[in-house]
């Protein structure tokens, strides 16, 4: 009997059984019902139900119809509450009982074994395609529609039911699972990892769900976006697109291990180890036909076993060792405490200590139970399995094929190489919340016009770029004002973009051992630190050297031999209310040319009344509307636009375009000259222009890439403004702050010691000048001469003198003095001769004019 049926299938039928509440939830069982004998594939369509809302047809890989699902939906009219049940819907043989006439047709009656999954006529159409899984047949169809790229599959009858599901038509295939917002749709997800992995499929990804603010209970991809999302029609696109690349990657296990060493299994969850029952001994060692006591005896390979509980179920996934192959680790994988599935690496020391292992373990979510099994277990893993390369550093790293990946704090890996991630402590500090699209909404679109803020945001992705741009030392960009200026704000919103600002905001006060330490776990990013009045002169010397170096001190161990050297290429953000030169001078020392180049103090009020901010932008009426909205805004938005930058740029590392990054030097270099004005500077000056251009370039790149809501053009206009501010508060715009340092300190020099360390030279020529019988000067550096009427000075210093004047190399000085007009010599010379006391010794004659140079109240 072929028929298509049009009954109701809800509703008890003339000649077919009464379908009650039980038999709508039964449906896996059918095996061993004598009245029921399914067909499949069936010979025809199913035709749904009058009374049902919505029926779903699994399919064969040939597009024949298996058997459908179908969905009935009412509301209870005593207490309003809504119900639905999804039966499944088999054609088949049905009768009421032995002595009842068989009916063939569709039946609310499930297939007997495995069932296909959802859409595998599709998955076997399109073999290249990556499979997305989500939960419910509802939720497939709206997915199919969202990324139509993608194949939507499911499984039948509900997420307890996973198993029900022959997943061997995904074998090598790639596979997205999107999970619900449920403890069932995490449970779901933890049975799925196995099943596919047993199916062989060729890679596992999780779509994030769990840092997602603002989604209901059960929210899935059927469901409308929550309104305070405020995602447009337009932009449901690439919301949803950006939403699907929030992913995290589950690697295989090897599944040699249980083949091989068959006393460890995984049962129920947990790792058991079935413990052979031998015979008990007397107390002279004789055996007894009395077994072990065993509490759960079970029969075993022959003989009886115990079965031990060991821990949480785990999967060995690969082996990783360092760069340098000296450090090696098992990966291994496990559902924590909270359902969620996670991969960790395992330090092989640490299997030695038992301690240490159970301490490791129970801390991420792996409960131990008897830790000298679990030892012995880990010990086993001695055969061929997956090798990984371990990051060596936070930020960028290659494999051992030359691929490159980000590697953050968190143990997120950004990028298509062949690398694990080390265990790192506080991970949770460097979390991200929310989407892409919400940080823009709130936060980014406000910061374009505000120049500050949307440099300060910028130094972020510049601090991404410096190693692909081989960019060989970063700096430390101060925002100085005083307090109530905007300034901690300023700072809370540029950390949002890498992580939680309350977590990554620190202090300068410390010691500059533990500043090397944060410049390690922020490395090729930004470092935000705050209150640098708190910084003691150590720390303010390794700020304004070693920090933006990226190179650790030389320093010996206990034992006599040099540490390793440590090294970290990044750029700092910082706040405060004094400027470098003022906390220098707390400590009666002057700011150095390679620290003023590497510390660079931005003054952070505008001249627009706004302190901070350069406008209000609409939607707000004061200053302070802005600077509230932010700070409340970066409590649930941060860490995403730094991960799709970093992203888009490992994409470009990977696919070997060269050209890109050649031209992204090539726009800073333009803008560095665009900025010189057509005029001449110096070597510091130059880099400080490259430092704000890098900056400018690295956020007009991510305004084009989409992630921070800006138009062309701000960024840049951005650096300049902090540029010209950071100019103006230097007093110079072209010298070259190593020449400034140096005529500085020549000038100090002579101020202060002009009469106790210059001798007086008596004589009208450089022929016949004596040194002044009566002087007692000691530590004398050289002489000083009168001429004219107005009785200038010349001051003559003695050769090997010069460098401590100057405090640079003897020639550089004596370059930029005559360079500046400061040396009283003929065209090509540098030095003179003068007869005193009938010797003719070399001198850099000086001239008083030094002494004027920056007004001397500088």
């Amino acid at each position: 009997m072929n028929n298509k049926q049009s009954h109701d299938p809800f509703k008890p039928l003339d000649n077919v059984i009464s379908i009650t509440q039980n038999d709508l939830e039964k449906g896996k069982e059918q095996a061993n019902d004598p009245n029921w004998q399914p067909i499949v594939p069936a010979p025809c369509e199913p035709v749904k139900a009058d009374n049902a809302s919505m029926m779903w047809i699994y399919r064969t890989k040939d597009g024949n119809p298996f058997n459908a699902v179908l969905r009935k939906e009412w509301t209870d009219k005593e207490t309003g509450k809504k119900h639905k049940v999804t039966p499944p819907y088999t054609y088949g043989k049905l009768r009421k009982n032995q002595d009842s006439n068989w009916v063939e047709g569709w039946h609310i009656k499930g297939a007997v074994g495995l069932r296909p999954p959802y859409n595998l006529d599709q998955i076997a159409k399109r073999p290249d395609a990556i499979i997305l899984i989500v939960e419910g047949e509802k939720t497939a169809d709206a997915a199919s529609k969202i990324f139509p790229d993608l194949v939507v599959t499911t499984s039948q009858m509900g997420a307890g039911n996973a198993h029900h599901t022959n997943w061997r038509g995904l074998v090598n295939r790639d596979v997205i699972i999107w999970q619900d917002h449920d403890e069932a749709g995490r449970r779901y997800v933890k049975e799925l990892i196995k099943l596919l992995f047993d199916a062989c499929v060729k890679s596992i990804r999780i779509v994030n769900i769990r840092d997602k603010k603002g989604f209901p209970n059960k929210w899935d991809l059927a469901d409308v976006l929550p309104l305070h999302l405020n995602v447009s029609k337009e932009e449901k696109q690439s919301f949803y697109d950006e939403w699907l690349r929030d992913n995290r990657v589950i690697l295989k296990p090897c599944d040699e291990v249980f083949k091989k060493y068959e006393r460890y299994q995984v049962s129920d969850g947990e790792l058991i180890y079935y413990k052979p029952r031998r015979k008990k001994k007397d107390k002279n060692g004789a055996e007894l036909d009395e077994l072990e006591d065993a509490e759960n005896p079970i029969p075993f390979k022959g003989g009886e076993a115990d079965i031990i509980s060991v821990s949480t179920a785990i999967d060995i996934k690969g082996r990783v060792k360092t760069i340098d192959q000296n450090g090696y680790s098992l990966i291994i994988g496990f559902a924590d405490s909270d359902g969620d599935y996670k991969d960790i690496t395992l330090p092989l020391s640490k299997v030695a200590d038992k301690k240490e292992l159970e301490k490791t373990l129970m801390e991420r979510g792996c409960i131990v139970h008897k830790v000298d099994f679990l030892i012995n277990f880990l010990k086993l893993q001695n055969y061929k399995m997956p090798s990984f390369t371990l990051n060596d550093r936070i930020g960028w790293n290659k494999d051992k094929d030359g691929r490159t990946a980000f590697v953050l704090p968190s143990k997120e890996i950004i990028g298509d190489a062949n690398i694990f991630s080390k265990e790192y402590d506080n991970q949770s500090l460097f979390i991200k919340k929310g989407f892409l699209h919400s940080w823009r909404k709130e936060i980014g679109q406000y910061l374009a016009k505000n120049h500050n803020f949307c440099f300060a945001c910028s130094i972020g992705f510049a601090g991404i770029l410096l190693e692909p741009l081989k960019i060989d030392t970063g700096a430390v960009f101060n925002f100085v004002g005083d307090s109530g200026s905007g300034k901690s704000t300023l700072l809370r919103t540029a950390a949002s973009i890498f992580a939680n600002p309350k977590d990554n905001i620190r202090s300068w006060k410390g010691t500059a051992g533990g500043l090397e330490g944060m410049a390690l776990l922020y490395n090729h990013r930004s470092l935000y630190m705050d209150e640098i009045h708190q910084a003691d002169i150590k720390t303010i010397d390794f700020a304004s050297y070693d920090l933006p170096n990226g190179a650790s001190k030389n320093r010996l161990t206990q034992s006599i031999e040099l540490r390793a050297f440590k090294s970290w290429l990044l750029h700092t953000t910082s706040a405060g209310e004094r400027t470098l030169k003022e906390r220098l001078a707390e400590y009666n020392m002057k700011p150095e040319a390679g620290q003023l180049v590497r510390f660079i103090d931005i003054p952070v009020e505008t001249n627009t009344g706004y302190k901070a901010l350069n406008y209000i932008p609409n939607g707000f009426k004061t200053a302070k509307d802005v600077v509230k909205h932010l700070n409340v805004a970066v409590k649930d938005h941060y860490g995403t636009p730094s991960r799709a930058f970093i992203g888009f740029i490992a994409e470009k590392i990977n696919n070997g375009d060269d050209a890109y990054f050649e031209d992204l030097t090539k726009r800073i270099n333009n803008l560095v000259e665009i900025w010189q004005e057509g005029q001449a500077i110096g070597e510091q000056r130059e880099r400080v222009l490259s430092a704000f251009a890098q900056v400018a370039i690295a956020g007009e790149e991510a305004t084009e890439q989409g992630l921070t809501g800006w138009e062309a053009g701000d960024a840049t206009k951005a650096a300049k403004d902090c540029l010209d501010r950071a100019t103006e508060l230097r007093g110079n715009k072209t010298e070259n702050a190593e020449e400034i340092a140096i005529l500085e300190n020549v000038r100090d020099f002579i101020q202060k010691y002009g009469d106790s360390r210059f001798a007086s030279l008596h004589g009208s020529s450089d022929e016949n000048r004596q040194d002044d019988p009566t002087s007692k000067i000691t530590n004398k550096v050289g002489y000083y001469t009168e001429h004219g009427k107005d009785r200038e000075k010349e001051y003559l210093v003695f050769t090997n003198q010069l460098e401590d004047i100057g405090k640079y190399n003897e020639k550089i000085v004596a370059r930029v003095l005559k360079k500046n007009g400061f040396l009283n010599v003929e065209d090509k010379r540098f030095k003179r001769q003068v007869r005193v006391n009938g010797g003719r010794p070399w001198f850099y004659p000086i001239k008083q004019s030094i002494l004027s140079y920056g007004n001397t109240t500088d």
